[in-house]
């Protein structure tokens, strides 16, 4: 079994606390997930609509990380974790966004 040599991976417990899942009917965002690991991302039902995967390091401000216009099934990693003022590992934040929606239900999954 090769050994884990990259700096930033070494020594880090997967950190993901949770996930969410639910439908999308409708522009709008779901709650955010905090994430600091592997990850999946699961989204079935497309009708005609665009979702973006997002991410945000104070919850405030997203960045677009992917855009999806049908069913998608993928596996990620997020290994950019900090220290919160208490020194405990933070974690950052993702959620999904329906940017356009015309038809379809939307299932998804996003987390660890």
């Amino acid at each position: 079994m090769p050994v884990n040599t990259d700096p930033i991976k070494q020594n880090r417990p997967d950190l993901n606390t949770g996930n969410i899942t639910g439908t999308l009917t409708s522009a709008t965002n779901t709650a955010s997930v905090p994430i600091g690991g592997k990850f999946t991302l699961s989204i079935s039902g497309f009708g005609t609509a665009s979702v973006n995967l997002e991410r945000s390091f104070d919850g405030t401000n997203w960045k677009v990380v992917d855009t999806f216009t049908g069913n998608t099934e993928k596996n990620g990693e997020e290994w950019a974790t900090g220290l919160d003022a208490n020194g405990n590992r933070t974690k950052v934040l993702y959620r999904l966004n329906c940017t356009s929606y015309t038809s379809g239900t939307i299932a998804y999954y996003l987390g660890g």
